[in-house]
């Protein structure tokens, strides 16, 4: 199955640095950008880097595979980090979307908040309503017990279930109106960054950039000095819409990279069909609360 990298708070807080723009550069040292985080496409092994200079004093990067797997020869050659970073930055370019729709993305957003409040309305007065049914039967229960008319037996068995059922519904009523507010927050975060991730990339350090990896993209193979990626939902969802022609889960490769740049300058303008985009990614969130943009 698919991959998907744990991103940490570090990472994610990292990317939000990015954005805000509060964050360009750090000092760094004998490190390489995309080590480890890309996978032999003939023997799964891991790709790794080395600097070298040649005879004239000039110093690049390449990565070739690490051959750490056991069986057969890798056959597979090195790749310069600057052929690798056009490959990465066309990527990320799949899912840059036009700064002038992310107006529309937060007008669709608010729109959908109210169409909602009304029903979250309604589900809540129906949480409440068992919370206090909950609270009645416990009063009762505890009655009857002094009463004599149940056992401690009975009575524990029932006071269990009452007290868990309502613990349970409490919960509910807490993360009722905080899940909705959260996703439409992890929505936006993730349109912003949509918007901007070309330049991102272009512009962040190296622990940037691999935040940005780690945040955007999965199951990155190398084979034949050609770089494949999927793209994580809900950017999945976000190139799929920009690059029609490409089915969702299917890896982005150069052959894809004219066909995106094709639709792309008028790529779905009407606000109907942003309006689903939005309304998907906001139910992605809305039934994935563990993920890490909600953090």
């Amino acid at each position: 199955g698919a991959h998907q990298p744990v991103v940490s708070k570090e990472e994610f807080d990292r990317v939000q640095e990015l954005i805000n723009g509060r964050s360009w550069s750090r000092p760094h040292r004998n490190r390489f950008a995309y080590a480890g985080l890309i996978t032999c496409g003939e023997c799964r092994a891991t790709i790794t880097a080395e600097q070298k200079t040649n005879r004239y004093g000039y110093h690049y990067v390449y990565y070739r595979c690490s051959h750490r797997k056991a069986g057969p020869v890798c056959r597979q050659r090195a790749i310069e980090e600057a052929d690798l970073e056009r490959q990465l930055h066309s990527f990320f370019g799949t899912i840059t979307m036009p700064q002038e729709h992310l107006g529309w993305v937060q007008a669709i957003l608010k729109d959908i908040d109210e169409e909602s409040s009304l029903e979250s309305t309604r589900r809540l007065g129906r949480l409440k309503r068992s919370l206090e049914l909950r609270k009645k039967e416990l009063s009762t229960l505890l009655t009857m017990r002094l009463r004599g008319l149940i056992d401690d037996e009975q009575y524990q068995e029932r006071e269990s279930f009452l007290q868990s059922d309502r613990i349970d519904i409490e919960r509910r009523i807490a993360q009722s109106a905080q899940n909705t507010k959260d996703a439409s927050n992890a929505v936006l975060q993730v349109f912003e960054t949509a918007v901007s991730v070309s330049t991102l990339f272009k512009k962040s350090d190296i622990d940037g950039r691999r935040s940005l990896i780690a945040s955007v993209c999965s199951d990155l193979f190398l084979r034949d000095k050609i770089l494949s990626i999927c793209a994580q939902k809900p950017f999945g969802m976000i190139q799929n819409f920009l690059c029609p022609s490409k089915p969702e889960n299917v890896m982005f490769g150069p052959q894809l990279e004219g066909e995106h740049q094709r639709k792309i300058s008028g790529a779905n303008d009407d606000f109907s069909d942003w309006r689903g985009l939005v309304s998907r990614v906001r139910t992605f969130f809305i039934e994935h609360p563990d993920s890490f943009w909600l953090k």
